[in-house]
């Protein structure tokens, strides 16, 4: 093959990757926040609506979300005891993906394998789907959390096996799913009212450590539930409900359902580096951000200019091949 002919089919390999990158509804780092009545808007990471979802369900409230691997987006409808499946271009795929099983389902998660396990307050289990929605493959009974005495909001460690969640109370609980047993409690006494959606942190300086939305503030916990910081969040009204990693590793997102005001917050700092308002007032019960960040679950889709380096990488590579056959020859 001829030099230009590896240069030709490098940069459409190039164009081609960059595209995946770049298509669909949901761009990298875009904000999707739950607003209830059975839609979601999504925003830009500077607070620009881009568009509103909307599942068709006539759910009063819509709470929990979660990518899977193939950016697929998965919408609890706290209402109605569903969870609605929309495509990565924001199509609407099925308003009742799960509709079996659930009460008051709240958080959704997935892990590596691409099985789904949804919590909510109103009951002390954890339910277990596979892949293909519908009703529940498993269902643990776990300690109800102070509170509620339900799951409320959880999220699944790296070790695939070890959930944390809590009750809309002040502790978050542990369970191991492999053995169907309680562990010790993560961490209790916690300073808010309320202790809602929490993210562990998959890696980097805090890995281990856990973000989490505690109704007056944000805190930091270590990996053994130490408070190690407060986030003070400028307008929050006592509801921080709402909370997920950005995909740039150094940030959080949080939202406070009473005036419906989002913050992007850097994890070190503390500094507000963004901040815009839901629109939904009240109602603001869910956040998840494009290119999503998790410990438990799979990867989120990488950076727009990882595929460039990528395909850079090949060009490189092509003319590299080039020159040892003019060597060779």
């Amino acid at each position: 093959m001829t030099l230009r002919g590896y240069v030709f089919k490098s940069i459409l390999l190039m164009v081609f990757l960059a595209g995946m990158a770049s298509a669909g509804t949901f761009a990298q780092g875009d904000v999707l926040v739950a607003i209830g009545n059975s839609q979601v808007n999504v925003f830009t990471p500077t607070g620009t609506l881009v568009t509103t979802l909307n599942d068709t369900s006539g759910s009063t409230f819509t709470t929990g979300m979660v990518f899977d691997a193939s950016g697929n987006l998965y919408v609890t409808n706290f209402s109605l005891g569903t969870v609605s499946q929309f495509d990565p271009n924001g199509n609407l795929l099925n308003s009742s993906f799960m509709a079996g099983g659930l009460s008051s389902p709240e958080s959704i998660l997935v892990n590596m394998a691409g099985n789904f396990y949804v919590t909510g307050p109103s009951a002390a289990q954890v339910n277990g789907y596979s892949a293909a929605g519908g009703s529940p493959t498993n269902t643990y009974n776990v300690q109800g959390g102070n509170g509620t005495g339900g799951t409320d909001w959880s999220d699944l460690a790296a070790d695939q096996k070890t959930l944390l969640y809590d009750g809309e109370g002040t502790e978050i609980l542990s369970y191991n799913l492999a053995t169907q047993t309680q562990n010790a409690a993560f961490a209790t006494g916690l300073p808010g009212s309320s202790v809602f959606e929490f993210r562990i942190i998959p890696g980097g300086a805090f890995s281990g450590d856990v973000l989490a939305a505690d109704s007056s503030a944000a805190i930091l916990l270590s990996s053994t539930g130490t408070v190690l910081q407060t986030y003070t969040l400028p307008g929050n009204q006592g509801g921080d409900f709402a909370l997920n990693l950005d995909p740039n590793g150094t940030d959080f997102w949080t939202a406070d359902y009473n005036s419906g005001n989002v913050w992007e917050v850097n994890i070190s700092t503390g500094a507000i580096d963004a901040q815009f308002n839901s629109g939904a007032p009240g109602t603001t019960f869910g956040l998840v951000v494009a290119g999503q960040i998790t410990a438990g679950g799979p990867p989120g889709t990488p950076e727009p200019a990882t595929f460039g380096l990528f395909a850079s990488g090949i060009v490189g590579l092509a003319l590299w091949a080039r020159r040892k056959r003019r060597t060779k020859a």
